[in-house]
């Protein structure tokens, strides 16, 4: 606000955490250009951006110093980042088959997936396409685009074709969700044979 204009910073917050925001206005006042860190200060954690303001003989006149409390953002990242350690440690469990699919093709698969098709590796499935894993000629085409553009399935049967060529008689659940801000699906493989 406008009666901080002009105030010293350092007097403002008393406080051991403004070390970092120190060394970089020495930094700015050295190069005369814009920074921006993150920091904890008060309890809270901000997004501050210092910009240097020149005079006319290309001086530093003053800092122009913005923050931004992101705290609930950070919390949200914390948050979500558990939230997907949980997924991955029960997925990683799971005795189904899970694929996870961005336009079609494979980013993700639990060890269950690996075995039922008899990949290397998890990596060995990157870039799959799903579709070359379970055989669509046997399925009725238009109910599996239904599936897939309706993104909801329960209990369908298929039949999946393992990477050695091997043929299985799946139940096959499909579901939207996001992967790294993208749209995905999940397909839940259960081995019936």
């Amino acid at each position: 606000s406008d009666d901080l204009v002009g105030e010293n910073l350092f007097e403002l917050f008393k406080t051991k955490n403004l070390l970092p925001a120190q060394k970089m206005m020495s930094k700015i006042k050295q190069e005369k250009r814009p920074l921006s860190y993150t920091d904890k200060m008060l309890g809270k954690v901000w997004d501050i951006s210092i910009y240097p303001i020149l005079d006319d003989s290309d001086s530093l006149y003053r800092l122009a110093i913005f923050g931004k409390d992101i705290t609930e953002h950070e919390d949200a990242k914390k948050q979500l980042q558990r939230s997907e350690k949980r997924y991955r440690s029960l997925s990683d469990v799971s005795p189904d088959a899970i694929f996870v699919t961005v336009e079609d093709k494979i980013v993700y698969a639990n060890p269950s997936a690996v075995k039922l098709s008899g990949a290397k590796s998890a990596k060995h499935l990157q870039d799959v396409l799903i579709g070359s894993l379970i055989d669509i000629e046997r399925m009725n085409l238009g109910i599996w685009d239904k599936l897939l553009k309706k993104g909801k399935s329960s209990d369908y049967d298929a039949q999946f074709i393992s990477m050695k060529g091997n043929i299985i008689d799946i139940e096959l659940d499909i579901s939207k969700t996001e992967w790294d801000d993208k749209i995905a699906r999940q397909f839940v493989l259960r081995d019936v044979t």
